[in-house]
């Protein structure tokens, strides 16, 4: 018993005296080992420290490993600058990398003086990611894209903002925006969302009789088709007797800008309420090569030669006055998968 008794009391004063040595800085009198694995040096961070049963001490250097279930949310865009031509429609692109096998939601947000707001949450499983459409105003305006991880998380980077430029963009052919000499935007005209770009996304839009909303003409992303289709559909606020008015150019904001000969084609006039469309040809393809081959309810309109707007218009007599955004319908584009007029 006496020798198991001096045995552990040994090894108390060894810890003690262990202790006190790490804790003041003066030499023990025990004579313990203290071990530094990893380390290059005499100090080092550390991410464990033990005792071991001798009576040593036994200290893990290295910085802490990062959790690998942690995800990362990254935003990321494909243009070749933040400041782009005014009136131009895009997406920001948010990647996942990491984390646990289920599916995890990232918020996102998309607002600014010169876009229409946009928020909500994308479910995204391990390495893979989803586009959050967006589209800028007039020039000097801007428009910031931002997401957020859930808790135990990171997002980096989370936040883009785009810059519509002041000068020298949305001219002539090729340009992003509206040419120099389209009309300025009147005040009574809005910009319809920019979310319905991913061709999923609906635009409950509401506007009072004679207003014009503008979208811009979304780039195909089937390989298969140049074609995309703006579509319009009743709601629960569409008037009983309304007359729609579409027409395709590159001016946004205003029907029949000076200087700018519309095609037939890229205009539609119609009273019916359930279904109204019209289709935009973003290239040429097979014999279908320019906007003489092709006929009613299809309108050439090249990305070649910049950007083009669908400008839309409701003329109705009545609204209920509860209905205090006015009267209107759903707004989406619609993509095809073959070229054809028909």
């Amino acid at each position: 018993m006496r020798t198991t008794t001096t045995t552990f009391l040994r090894r108390t004063f060894l810890l003690l005296g262990a202790a006190l040595a790490l804790a003041t800085g003066t030499p023990a009198m025990a004579q313990g080992k203290v071990t530094l694995t990893g380390a290059t040096g005499n100090s080092c961070d550390y991410t464990e420290m033990k005792v071991t049963p001798n009576g040593n001490i036994t200290v893990t250097c290295g910085a802490a490993v990062n959790n690998p279930q942690a995800a990362n949310f990254a935003l990321s865009h494909t243009l070749s600058s933040t400041t782009v031509a005014p009136l131009t429609a895009g997406s920001a692109t948010v990647t996942r990398a990491g984390g646990p096998a289920e599916a995890l939601m990232v918020t996102f947000s998309v607002s600014g003086s010169g876009c229409s707001t946009n928020s909500g949450g994308i479910m995204l499983l391990a390495n893979t990611s989803q586009t959050i459409p967006f589209g800028v105003g007039a020039a000097g305006t801007s428009c910031t894209v931002q997401i957020g991880a859930p808790a135990g998380h990171t997002a980096s980077p989370s936040s883009i903002t785009f810059t519509a430029q002041t000068s020298g963009g949305g001219g002539g052919g090729g340009g992003g925006g509206a040419p120099s000499d389209c009309p300025a935007i009147p005040t009574t005209s809005v910009a319809g969302s920019a979310a319905v770009s991913d061709f999923q996304s609906v635009d409950q839009r509401r506007m009072g009789s004679g207003g014009i909303a503008y979208y811009a003409v979304p780039a195909p992303r089937n390989a298969a088709s140049v074609i995309v289709e703006f579509n319009q559909t009743a709601a629960n606020t569409t008037p009983g007797s309304v007359t729609t008015e579409l027409q395709v150019s590159r001016c946004p904001g205003v029907f029949n800008p000076p200087g700018h000969t519309i095609a037939a084609q890229c205009t539609y006039t119609n009273t019916q309420i359930q279904l109204n469309s019209l289709k935009v040809w973003t290239a040429p393809v097979g014999q279908w090569q320019n906007q003489d081959a092709l006929w009613a309810g299809n309108c050439f309109a090249p990305a070649t030669n910049g950007q083009y707007y669908v400008n839309v218009r409701w003329t109705y007599p009545f609204c209920p006055p509860d209905f205090t955004l006015g009267c209107g319908f759903n707004i989406r584009w619609v993509e095809w998968n073959i070229n054809s007029p028909y």
